[in-house]
Order: C-alpha cells, then structure tokens, then sequence
C-alpha cells in the first residue's frame, strides 16, 4: 500500500514497494517498486537512476527523485531530468539491487560508501514526478538545480521490514 505525498491539480501519483528481499551471496537487498498515476492527467516519472540513501537509526530511505545536491558541489551546466510520460491509471514498475556495502555518488549523498549493521530496518522509497514534460530553464540567478526541484513532486512508499543478516 502506497501513502502519495504530493498532489496537484495535473494529476497524483502514488509509490509502493510491491516485492522486496535480502540476497546472501553477496549480501544485496532487491526492491521493486511500483508508481502509479492515480490523477486524471498526464504526469511524467522521473527515470534518472540517481539513488540517494539516507539512514536515521533504523529506517532507510531511498530515492530516485531528483535531491538537492550536495554543499560544495559545482555541475558545469544543466541537465534537464529523463522522464517517462504515464498515463492517467498507468503503472511503472522499476527494480533496484542495493548490494552492500553500497556504492553512491557524492554529488546527492553525503558518502560514497555505506554500510549497514546487521538488524531490522524500515525502508522506504520516494520518487519523483511532475506535472509537465519539462521544467522551466533556470533563471540567470538561479542555481542549475533550482528549475527542476521547483518543478518536480515527491511520492513517498510506506516503509516496509528489512532484516540485515549478521
């Protein structure tokens, strides 16, 4: 079951974690996920591959959802997002493999390496879509971010059980 998080007038959309399981061998997390376009318009996923992990105590939180970057981060020049058009009661499903320890760019995460110690954890998944195909061009002010993080909403999952073996 899904919680949406954000809505707008061009439509919602909603995330859940529809499988999820711990693989030994080497020692991986496979989550599935699934979005789900619950409006009446168009909206478009954002499908850049970008993970950002975050951990408070025991719940994680993983996003594809384009994230502030990093303090101290400087991109030379703008990207605009890769974004799938859904359809009014569409579904996107998308796989992810967490092998740990686990591998992040540093230009939205904080460390380019985590680990994890063994025990139970809570974790979610939050996505990022919008309302349109593309962002407005950043200002002349504006940071090459700022258009997209304007323009993008967020779909959080409610959190399900993960067990890190020892």
């Amino acid at each position: 079951m899904s919680r949406p998080v954000s809505t707008s007038s061009s439509g919602q959309v909603s995330v859940a974690i529809v499988e999820h399981e711990v693989a030994r061998n080497p020692l991986h997390w496979l989550i599935t996920y699934e979005a789900a376009n619950d409006g009446d318009c168009d909206a478009w996923l954002i499908d850049d591959d970008f993970l950002v992990l975050r951990r408070d105590g025991d719940r994680i939180a993983i996003s594809y959802a384009r994230e502030p970057m990093q303090p101290g981060v400087h991109v030379f020049g703008y990207f605009a997002p890769r974004v799938v058009r859904m359809r009014p009661g569409r579904r996107e499903q998308r796989s992810v493999e967490i092998s740990w320890p686990c591998r992040l760019s540093d230009i939205w995460n904080p460390q380019r390496e985590v680990s994890i110690p063994p025990g139970e954890y809570r974790l979610s998944v939050t996505i990022g879509w919008a309302p349109s195909e593309e962002p407005d061009s950043p200002g002349l002010r504006d940071s090459a971010e700022s258009a997209v993080l304007k323009w993008q909403r967020k779909a959080e999952s409610e959190a399900v059980t993960m067990v890190q073996p020892e």
